[in-house]
């Protein structure tokens, strides 16, 4: 009976790594989270004590304290991989199944798009258009509708999207609260005024 191979070296070949910088990015998170468990169930490690070591055992030195200290809130008797990794997901909500398998999987596929300009009539259409069928799709508890809207911008490029909030802020279409405040300063504006915006400045390019 052939062994189990064992789990790679830290910083070595196929071995998973986390920066500090990477740990800022939700997408970045669930990658290195999903490769260290095809890790463990390939060297078929199931103790939970053992599975949390190498969690934390990849991660660069910032990143290793920060999310020790996190688990070292959890009582010995509770302290299970999943409990450590659930606590991970109030701070990551895309390491949720349910996320992960919409949220995160959307945000990576818009990447095909980039820098679409005022004047790419036909690439804003077809972007529009895969936007607006996949953004139905994701659990209204998992996106905020700002979410929604900074995600619609991203793939839009830099002098687009500055025309785009320029037009939102002199229409003062800025979400207001009862007091007559801004309702929320990320919060600035609905996703269905950015799409309007968007397509009325193409129209005019």
């Amino acid at each position: 009976m052939s062994a189990k191979p064992a789990m790679p070296v830290p910083k070595g070949q196929g071995a998973p790594t986390l920066s500090a910088e990477s740990a800022k990015d939700p997408e970045l998170v669930v990658e290195y989270i999903e490769s260290v468990e095809a890790l463990l169930n390939r060297s078929n490690i199931t103790d939970d004590a053992t599975k949390i070591e190498w969690l934390l055992r990849y991660l660069d030195l910032a990143v290793r304290r920060m999310w020790k200290m996190l688990f070292d809130q959890l009582k010995t008797e509770v302290k299970t991989y999943q409990a450590c990794r659930d606590l991970l997901a109030t701070y990551y909500p895309e390491i949720d199944e349910e996320a992960q398998n919409t949220l995160a999987r959307f945000r990576k596929s818009l990447r095909e798009f980039r820098d679409i300009s005022e004047t790419d009539e036909r690439g804003l259409g077809v972007y529009r258009m895969y936007f607006d069928s996949g953004v139905k799709r994701l659990p209204e508890d998992k996106i905020t509708d700002r979410e929604k809207g900074e995600l619609f911008l991203e793939r839009l490029d830099s002098d687009f999207r500055a025309r785009i909030i320029d037009r939102l802020f002199t229409l003062g279409k800025e979400i207001k609260n009862e007091k007559g405040g801004v309702k929320d300063p990320e919060h600035m504006y609905t996703t269905e005024d950015i799409i309007k915006t968007t397509l009325e400045l193409a129209s005019e390019a």
